[in-house]
């Protein structure tokens, strides 16, 4: 393990939109994580919060908080990008807001991507993406340090010059999809991903995008970004098959059997997508 005088530097950076009582708890996990505290800086880019959380965020006694105001919500890719380039740590952990972090979570992390110079990214929870299929799955918990596809961006550690190498993360990916752009471009540059499993940590999972009143907008940002990434990195023959399973299968089942109104948002996604065509075939970030 590192010792406490050799610590890199570290930048935290989340997004957030409402939902302070979250917002506090990650903060207060993030002052009681076994690191030294002259070594952290936390960076939260509100994305137009009206519930008091700007306010609140600014009376926080936490050392080291930098609060970045958005008029508007720009999008967890490019609120997290805009956090990065306003930390001066060498290591970089981007997370969500209703994120609580084990003490030892981010010392292991760091630990692990310190000794491991072929690896690119790690986190907690690390997935598999199916380019046939169009569908992810996770990992189950492992003892040892796995290779996966991707690290979920609610806890996800890496230096930042692979993030500036890599131009950072792609903002047409709005609020889902940037993680897995991000380290499948890693990938390409030689960079594993790996999910570490002593990087304990307790995820609420979605306590903003699972509200009611965002159904729209979470099928359409979600089918925005499957359909980016299939094109992106699936060869023709699973483009193919991931289009049409989206299409002809999953999309009429959760229409006509789970009664969830995602036929317009799939549609209006395909069609963003097939304007975009070159963009997505180009894999590098705009």
């Amino acid at each position: 393990m590192l010792k406490w005088q050799n610590m890199p530097t570290i930048g935290i950076v989340f997004p957030t939109l409402n939902g302070w009582e979250d917002t506090k708890k990650c903060l207060e996990s993030i002052n009681k994580l076994k690191f030294s505290k002259d070594r952290i800086k936390v960076i939260v880019v509100d994305n137009g919060s009206t519930d008091g959380t700007i306010q609140k965020l600014q009376n926080s006694k936490l050392p080291k908080l930098q609060v970045i105001i958005n008029n508007k919500n720009l999008g967890f890719a490019k609120a997290v990008n805009i956090g990065i380039r306003k930390s001066k740590g060498e290591y970089i952990l981007i997370t969500n807001n209703d994120v609580i972090f084990g003490s030892n979570s981010v010392s292991q992390s760091i630990n692990y991507l310190i000794n491991n110079p072929n690896t690119g990214v790690v986190g907690p929870e690390g997935l598999k993406y199916n380019f046939w299929l169009g569908r992810f799955k996770r990992f189950t918990k492992s003892d040892k340090p796995v290779e996966v596809d991707w690290i979920a961006g609610h806890a996800m550690l890496f230096t930042k010059k692979l993030w500036s190498n890599l131009g950072g993360f792609d903002e047409q990916f709005f609020f889902t999809g940037e993680d897995t752009d991000f380290c499948l471009r890693a990938k390409k540059e030689g960079f594993k991903s790996i999910q570490v499993p002593r990087a304990k940590i307790i995820h609420k999972d979605g306590s903003t995008i699972n509200n009611p009143k965002m159904a729209y907008f979470k099928y359409y940002e979600g089918y925005k970004s499957k359909f980016r990434l299939i094109l992106r990195y699936g060869n023709f023959l699973q483009i193919i098959s991931s289009f049409c399973l989206q299409i002809f299968l999953y999309t009429p089942y959760r229409g006509f059997v789970l009664k969830e109104k995602s036929t317009v948002p799939m549609i209006k996604a395909l069609i963003w997508n097939l304007k975009k065509l070159s963009f997505a075939h180009t894999a590098k970030t705009p």
